[in-house]
């Protein structure tokens, strides 16, 4: 086991000072995610994201942390939509009787993921364990 691999990973959110410009992503400490971004410390804002904890699992407590995630206009959910589809229970009538049918029909949509909370939709992010998380965080790249 090497010394990178035994330290514990976290997740940080860096703000370019420059361009306010902001990126999610996983490192060991602050340094590390500035150096994955190709810069100096100085030229980013840097949170740590707090993780919180469940209960309720037979292993004990959970670690949950919150990243941004893509809503759906319709729902209070998470849309997992892939960037290439288009949305499936977007209205497109001209007609405001037949476009408030299709509005009804989005709660049919193939693409809602996790529900969100109001706060949490608004902000645009989502709970989610801690694995979940540096693995979408480093998809994205």
């Amino acid at each position: 086991m090497t010394k990178t691999e035994s330290k514990e990973l976290k997740i940080f959110e860096l703000t370019n000072k420059n361009d306010g410009e902001k990126r999610f992503l996983v490192g060991v400490n602050q340094m590390d995610c500035c150096r994955q971004l190709g810069g100096k410390i100085d030229d980013y804002f840097i949170v740590e994201q707090k993780p919180s904890y469940r209960h309720g699992n037979k292993e004990g407590k959970e670690l949950l942390v919150r990243i941004p995630c893509q809503v759906c206009p319709f729902q209070y959910a998470e849309c997992i939509k892939p960037p290439e589809a288009e949305c499936v229970s977007r209205p497109l009538s001209p007609d405001l009787q037949e476009y408030l049918k299709q509005t009804c029909k989005s709660h049919l949509c193939i693409y809602v993921g996790q529900s969100l909370t109001k706060q949490d939709y608004f902000v645009q992010q989502k709970w989610c364990p801690m694995e979940q998380a540096i693995v979408e965080l480093a998809h994205r790249g």
